[in-house]
Protein backbone atom coordinates (compact mmCIF):
# COMPACT_ATOMS: atom_id res chain seq x y z
CA UNK A 1 0.00 0.00 0.00
CA UNK A 2 1.20 3.62 -0.78
CA UNK A 3 0.83 6.38 1.42
CA UNK A 4 -1.09 8.20 -0.59
CA UNK A 5 -2.20 10.68 2.74
CA UNK A 6 1.82 11.49 2.82
CA UNK A 7 2.34 11.98 -0.75
CA UNK A 8 -0.57 14.43 -0.60
CA UNK A 9 0.36 16.57 2.14
CA UNK A 10 3.85 17.07 1.09
CA UNK A 11 3.98 16.99 -3.09
CA UNK A 12 -0.05 18.01 -3.30
CA UNK A 13 -3.16 16.70 -4.80
CA UNK A 14 -2.09 16.80 -8.06
CA UNK A 15 1.06 14.15 -7.12
CA UNK A 16 -1.05 12.02 -4.86
CA UNK A 17 -3.43 11.33 -7.60
CA UNK A 18 -0.42 10.68 -9.89
CA UNK A 19 1.19 8.00 -7.49
CA UNK A 20 -2.76 6.34 -6.70
CA UNK A 21 -2.68 5.94 -10.42
CA UNK A 22 0.60 4.42 -10.70
CA UNK A 23 -0.22 1.90 -7.79
CA UNK A 24 -3.47 1.05 -9.39
CA UNK A 25 -2.13 0.42 -12.59
CA UNK A 26 0.24 -1.31 -11.15
CA UNK A 27 -2.15 -3.76 -9.18
CA UNK A 28 -4.42 -3.69 -12.78
CA UNK A 29 -1.02 -5.43 -15.10
CA UNK A 30 -1.06 -8.02 -12.87
CA UNK A 31 -3.96 -10.18 -14.08
CA UNK A 32 -2.99 -9.35 -17.29
CA UNK A 33 0.75 -10.44 -16.92
CA UNK A 34 -0.68 -13.72 -15.86
CA UNK A 35 -2.80 -14.04 -19.05
CA UNK A 36 0.07 -13.51 -20.76
CA UNK A 37 2.22 -15.42 -19.33
CA UNK A 38 -0.47 -18.73 -19.63
CA UNK A 39 0.17 -17.63 -23.51
CA UNK A 40 3.72 -18.34 -23.82
CA UNK A 41 3.07 -21.08 -21.62
CA UNK A 42 0.54 -22.74 -24.57
CA UNK A 43 2.93 -21.61 -27.09
CA UNK A 44 6.21 -23.60 -25.45
CA UNK A 45 4.11 -26.37 -24.75
CA UNK A 46 2.31 -26.72 -28.25
CA UNK A 47 5.85 -26.30 -30.36
CA UNK A 48 7.09 -29.63 -30.98
CA UNK A 49 3.29 -30.41 -31.87
CA UNK A 50 2.85 -27.21 -34.38
CA UNK A 51 3.11 -28.36 -37.88
CA UNK A 52 3.93 -25.09 -39.64
CA UNK A 53 7.22 -24.91 -37.73
CA UNK A 54 8.13 -28.88 -38.13
CA UNK A 55 8.15 -28.17 -41.83
CA UNK A 56 10.19 -24.90 -41.33
CA UNK A 57 13.02 -26.95 -39.30
CA UNK A 58 12.72 -29.81 -41.45
CA UNK A 59 16.07 -29.73 -43.10
CA UNK A 60 15.49 -32.84 -44.90
CA UNK A 61 12.74 -31.42 -46.98
CA UNK A 62 15.25 -27.79 -47.67
CA UNK A 63 12.45 -26.06 -49.23
CA UNK A 64 14.38 -23.37 -51.42
CA UNK A 65 13.21 -20.04 -51.53
CA UNK A 66 13.56 -17.25 -54.06
CA UNK A 67 16.40 -14.23 -53.51
CA UNK A 68 16.08 -11.30 -51.26
CA UNK A 69 17.69 -9.00 -53.58
CA UNK A 70 17.98 -8.61 -57.50
CA UNK A 71 21.91 -9.16 -57.31
CA UNK A 72 24.11 -12.02 -56.26
CA UNK A 73 21.98 -12.98 -53.36
CA UNK A 74 21.63 -16.19 -53.41
CA UNK A 75 19.02 -19.20 -52.83
CA UNK A 76 18.40 -19.75 -49.63
CA UNK A 77 16.66 -22.79 -47.38
CA UNK A 78 13.30 -22.24 -45.33
CA UNK A 79 14.96 -24.08 -42.54
CA UNK A 80 17.39 -20.96 -41.73
CA UNK A 81 14.45 -19.49 -40.23
CA UNK A 82 13.52 -22.43 -37.67
CA UNK A 83 14.65 -20.20 -34.59
CA UNK A 84 12.93 -17.28 -36.26
CA UNK A 85 9.75 -19.73 -36.42
CA UNK A 86 9.74 -21.02 -32.86
CA UNK A 87 10.03 -17.78 -31.19
CA UNK A 88 7.70 -16.08 -33.31
CA UNK A 89 4.78 -19.38 -32.17
CA UNK A 90 5.38 -18.97 -28.52
CA UNK A 91 4.39 -15.30 -28.57
CA UNK A 92 1.94 -15.76 -31.77
CA UNK A 93 -0.22 -18.83 -31.47
CA UNK A 94 -4.08 -20.41 -30.87
CA UNK A 95 -3.84 -18.55 -27.46
CA UNK A 96 -2.90 -15.10 -28.41
CA UNK A 97 -6.72 -14.69 -29.61
CA UNK A 98 -7.69 -15.64 -25.78
CA UNK A 99 -5.38 -12.88 -24.70
CA UNK A 100 -6.28 -10.11 -27.60
CA UNK A 101 -10.30 -10.95 -26.38
CA UNK A 102 -9.13 -10.75 -22.51
CA UNK A 103 -7.05 -7.74 -23.04
CA UNK A 104 -10.72 -5.43 -24.56
CA UNK A 105 -12.37 -6.66 -21.37
CA UNK A 106 -9.32 -5.77 -19.07
CA UNK A 107 -9.00 -1.82 -21.12
CA UNK A 108 -12.30 -1.45 -20.14
CA UNK A 109 -12.96 -2.54 -16.95
CA UNK A 110 -9.29 -0.52 -15.79
CA UNK A 111 -11.24 2.66 -16.94
CA UNK A 112 -14.26 2.13 -15.03
CA UNK A 113 -12.44 0.28 -11.82
CA UNK A 114 -10.45 3.41 -12.10
CA UNK A 115 -12.93 6.37 -12.52
CA UNK A 116 -14.70 4.11 -9.16
CA UNK A 117 -10.95 4.84 -7.39
CA UNK A 118 -10.90 8.50 -8.52
CA UNK A 119 -13.98 9.37 -7.29
CA UNK A 120 -13.13 7.29 -4.06
CA UNK A 121 -10.05 9.71 -3.68
CA UNK A 122 -11.77 12.95 -4.56
CA UNK A 123 -14.16 12.52 -1.94
CA UNK A 124 -11.38 11.27 0.86
CA UNK A 125 -9.69 14.62 -0.08
CA UNK A 126 -12.37 16.93 -0.24
CA UNK A 127 -11.77 17.58 -4.29
CA UNK A 128 -15.21 17.28 -5.18
CA UNK A 129 -17.12 20.27 -6.44
CA UNK A 130 -14.62 22.05 -8.28
CA UNK A 131 -15.07 24.35 -10.87
CA UNK A 132 -12.43 25.23 -13.23
CA UNK A 133 -14.01 28.15 -13.82
CA UNK A 134 -13.26 29.32 -10.23
CA UNK A 135 -9.76 28.88 -11.15
CA UNK A 136 -7.55 31.96 -10.93
CA UNK A 137 -5.38 33.75 -13.53
CA UNK A 138 -2.00 32.72 -14.00
CA UNK A 139 0.43 35.87 -13.32
CA UNK A 140 2.12 35.46 -16.80
CA UNK A 141 -1.52 35.47 -18.43
CA UNK A 142 -2.51 38.63 -16.32
CA UNK A 143 1.31 40.11 -17.06
CA UNK A 144 0.35 40.58 -21.18
CA UNK A 145 -3.60 41.24 -20.49
CA UNK A 146 -4.37 44.57 -21.37
CA UNK A 147 -8.32 44.06 -21.30
CA UNK A 148 -10.84 42.59 -18.85
CA UNK A 149 -13.78 40.72 -18.52
CA UNK A 150 -16.66 40.27 -15.91
CA UNK A 151 -15.72 36.40 -14.93
CA UNK A 152 -19.73 35.02 -15.05
CA UNK A 153 -18.82 32.65 -12.14
CA UNK A 154 -17.13 35.13 -9.60
CA UNK A 155 -18.49 38.46 -10.94
CA UNK A 156 -15.45 39.77 -10.33
CA UNK A 157 -13.17 41.66 -13.17
CA UNK A 158 -10.36 39.74 -14.17
CA UNK A 159 -7.88 40.17 -16.76
CA UNK A 160 -8.86 38.79 -20.65
CA UNK A 161 -6.76 38.19 -23.70
CA UNK A 162 -9.04 38.30 -26.58
CA UNK A 163 -9.21 35.47 -29.17
CA UNK A 164 -7.67 38.02 -32.25
CA UNK A 165 -4.40 38.09 -29.77
CA UNK A 166 -3.95 34.33 -29.70
CA UNK A 167 -4.58 33.84 -33.21
CA UNK A 168 -1.01 34.17 -34.13
CA UNK A 169 0.29 31.81 -31.29
CA UNK A 170 -2.14 28.82 -32.42
CA UNK A 171 -1.07 29.66 -36.16
CA UNK A 172 3.12 29.13 -35.18
CA UNK A 173 2.31 26.49 -32.65
CA UNK A 174 -0.13 24.30 -35.04
CA UNK A 175 3.02 25.25 -37.44
CA UNK A 176 5.66 23.44 -35.74
CA UNK A 177 3.86 20.48 -34.63
CA UNK A 178 3.28 20.09 -38.06
CA UNK A 179 6.98 20.49 -39.24
CA UNK A 180 7.64 18.31 -36.27
CA UNK A 181 5.53 15.23 -37.18
CA UNK A 182 6.89 15.58 -40.56
CA UNK A 183 9.94 15.40 -38.89
CA UNK A 184 8.79 11.95 -37.02
CA UNK A 185 7.71 10.59 -40.22
CA UNK A 186 11.21 11.44 -41.91
CA UNK A 187 13.45 9.79 -39.11
CA UNK A 188 10.90 6.70 -39.89
CA UNK A 189 11.53 6.57 -43.69
CA UNK A 190 15.25 7.34 -43.02
CA UNK A 191 15.33 4.12 -40.52
CA UNK A 192 13.43 1.88 -43.00
CA UNK A 193 16.28 2.83 -45.91
CA UNK A 194 18.51 1.81 -43.30
CA UNK A 195 17.01 -1.04 -42.87
CA UNK A 196 16.42 -2.07 -46.58
CA UNK A 197 19.82 -1.21 -47.36
CA UNK A 198 21.65 -3.47 -44.61
CA UNK A 199 19.63 -6.38 -45.58
CA UNK A 200 20.26 -6.12 -49.15
CA UNK A 201 24.14 -6.11 -47.82
CA UNK A 202 23.97 -9.15 -45.39
CA UNK A 203 21.31 -11.33 -47.56
CA UNK A 204 23.94 -10.72 -50.91
CA UNK A 205 26.78 -12.77 -48.55
CA UNK A 206 26.62 -16.33 -47.93
CA UNK A 207 28.19 -16.01 -44.73
CA UNK A 208 24.26 -15.14 -43.09
CA UNK A 209 21.26 -17.59 -43.16
CA UNK A 210 18.33 -15.32 -43.34
CA UNK A 211 17.07 -15.70 -39.37
CA UNK A 212 20.45 -14.27 -38.69
CA UNK A 213 20.32 -11.64 -41.22
CA UNK A 214 16.84 -10.75 -40.30
CA UNK A 215 17.59 -10.46 -36.63
CA UNK A 216 20.79 -8.35 -37.44
CA UNK A 217 18.34 -5.65 -39.52
CA UNK A 218 15.65 -5.68 -36.70
CA UNK A 219 17.76 -5.23 -33.66
CA UNK A 220 20.25 -2.72 -35.23
CA UNK A 221 16.89 -0.91 -36.68
CA UNK A 222 14.86 -1.28 -33.34
CA UNK A 223 18.04 0.43 -31.46
CA UNK A 224 18.57 3.39 -34.31
CA UNK A 225 15.02 3.85 -34.03
CA UNK A 226 15.41 4.23 -30.27
CA UNK A 227 18.18 7.02 -30.48
CA UNK A 228 16.32 8.83 -33.13
CA UNK A 229 12.71 8.78 -30.93
CA UNK A 230 14.79 9.62 -27.69
CA UNK A 231 16.43 12.65 -29.41
CA UNK A 232 13.48 14.02 -31.03
CA UNK A 233 11.33 13.61 -27.66
CA UNK A 234 13.63 15.60 -25.81
CA UNK A 235 13.67 18.41 -28.59
CA UNK A 236 10.24 18.66 -28.80
CA UNK A 237 9.57 18.41 -25.14
CA UNK A 238 11.16 21.59 -24.62
CA UNK A 239 9.66 23.24 -28.04
CA UNK A 240 5.97 22.55 -26.63
CA UNK A 241 7.17 24.07 -23.12
CA UNK A 242 7.48 27.02 -25.31
CA UNK A 243 4.59 27.16 -27.90
CA UNK A 244 2.14 26.35 -25.24
CA UNK A 245 2.86 29.56 -23.66
CA UNK A 246 2.51 31.46 -26.78
CA UNK A 247 -0.97 30.51 -27.15
CA UNK A 248 -1.45 32.18 -23.92
CA UNK A 249 -3.54 29.70 -21.61
CA UNK A 250 -5.37 31.47 -18.56
CA UNK A 251 -5.15 29.26 -15.69
CA UNK A 252 -3.12 26.47 -15.40
CA UNK A 253 -4.96 23.89 -16.10
CA UNK A 254 -5.45 25.15 -19.15
CA UNK A 255 -1.14 25.42 -19.69
CA UNK A 256 -1.28 21.53 -18.54
CA UNK A 257 -4.26 20.19 -20.74
CA UNK A 258 -2.54 22.21 -23.64
CA UNK A 259 0.85 20.58 -23.20
CA UNK A 260 -0.53 17.38 -22.44
CA UNK A 261 -2.13 16.83 -25.30
CA UNK A 262 0.45 18.33 -27.41
CA UNK A 263 2.88 15.79 -25.96
CA UNK A 264 0.25 13.18 -26.53
CA UNK A 265 -0.03 13.59 -29.85
CA UNK A 266 4.01 13.83 -30.79
CA UNK A 267 4.67 10.99 -28.61
CA UNK A 268 1.89 8.86 -30.21
CA UNK A 269 3.57 9.38 -33.83
CA UNK A 270 6.94 9.25 -32.69
CA UNK A 271 6.87 6.17 -30.35
CA UNK A 272 4.19 3.79 -33.02
CA UNK A 273 5.06 4.79 -36.58
CA UNK A 274 7.68 2.36 -36.55
CA UNK A 275 5.40 -0.29 -35.45
CA UNK A 276 2.56 0.56 -37.83
CA UNK A 277 5.23 0.27 -40.46
CA UNK A 278 6.41 -3.08 -39.61
CA UNK A 279 2.68 -4.04 -38.87
CA UNK A 280 1.26 -2.99 -41.63
CA UNK A 281 3.32 -1.88 -44.89
CA UNK A 282 5.94 -4.98 -44.89
CA UNK A 283 3.20 -7.48 -45.20
CA UNK A 284 3.20 -6.12 -48.64
CA UNK A 285 6.89 -6.33 -51.06
CA UNK A 286 5.45 -6.63 -54.07
CA UNK A 287 5.59 -10.08 -55.92
CA UNK A 288 8.38 -11.27 -58.57
CA UNK A 289 8.78 -8.47 -61.12
CA UNK A 290 6.97 -5.97 -59.68
CA UNK A 291 8.57 -5.35 -56.03
CA UNK A 292 8.22 -2.08 -54.28
CA UNK A 293 11.37 -0.44 -54.28
CA UNK A 294 12.98 2.21 -52.04
CA UNK A 295 15.58 4.02 -53.59
CA UNK A 296 15.96 0.81 -56.15
CA UNK A 297 16.14 -1.31 -53.24
CA UNK A 298 13.58 -3.81 -52.55
CA UNK A 299 11.38 -3.17 -49.78
CA UNK A 300 12.24 -5.60 -47.16
CA UNK A 301 9.88 -8.68 -46.38
CA UNK A 302 8.63 -9.90 -43.33
CA UNK A 303 9.90 -13.56 -42.34
CA UNK A 304 8.05 -17.08 -43.86
CA UNK A 305 6.87 -17.22 -39.94
CA UNK A 306 5.35 -13.27 -40.05
CA UNK A 307 6.13 -10.11 -38.97
CA UNK A 308 5.06 -10.73 -35.11
CA UNK A 309 8.76 -11.43 -33.80
CA UNK A 310 10.28 -8.36 -35.73
CA UNK A 311 7.62 -6.16 -33.92
CA UNK A 312 7.85 -7.42 -30.54
CA UNK A 313 11.68 -6.65 -31.13
CA UNK A 314 10.71 -3.01 -32.36
CA UNK A 315 8.50 -3.15 -29.11
CA UNK A 316 10.24 -4.17 -26.45
CA UNK A 317 13.99 -1.81 -27.62
CA UNK A 318 11.36 0.95 -27.38
CA UNK A 319 9.77 0.56 -24.14
CA UNK A 320 13.23 -1.13 -22.59
CA UNK A 321 15.31 1.33 -23.59
CA UNK A 322 12.94 4.29 -23.10
CA UNK A 323 13.10 2.91 -19.53
CA UNK A 324 16.55 2.50 -18.96
CA UNK A 325 17.54 5.69 -20.66
CA UNK A 326 15.04 7.98 -18.43
CA UNK A 327 16.26 6.22 -15.37
CA UNK A 328 19.76 6.74 -16.58
CA UNK A 329 19.22 10.68 -16.68
CA UNK A 330 16.74 10.77 -13.18
CA UNK A 331 20.15 9.17 -11.90
CA UNK A 332 22.67 11.61 -13.41
CA UNK A 333 20.74 14.59 -13.64
CA UNK A 334 18.84 14.98 -10.51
Amino acid sequence: MQPLDHIRDYFGEKIGIYFAWLGFYAWMLLPAAIMGLVCVIYGLVRLESYIPVKDICDTSKNFPMCPRCDKRCPYWSLSDTCIYSKVAYVFDNEFTVVFAIFMSIWATMFLEFWKRRQAEIAYEWDLLGYEDEEEQPRPEYEAVAIETRLNPITKVEEPFISLGRKVPGFICSFSFIIFMLALVVIAVFAVVVYRVAVYAVLAASSDYNMGAVNMATSGTAALLNLITIMLLNKVYEKLAEILTRWEMPRTQTELEDIFSFKMYLFQFVNFYSSLFYIAFFKLSPGRPAEFNRIFGFRQEECNPAGCLFELLVQLAVIMVGKQIFNNFIEIIVP
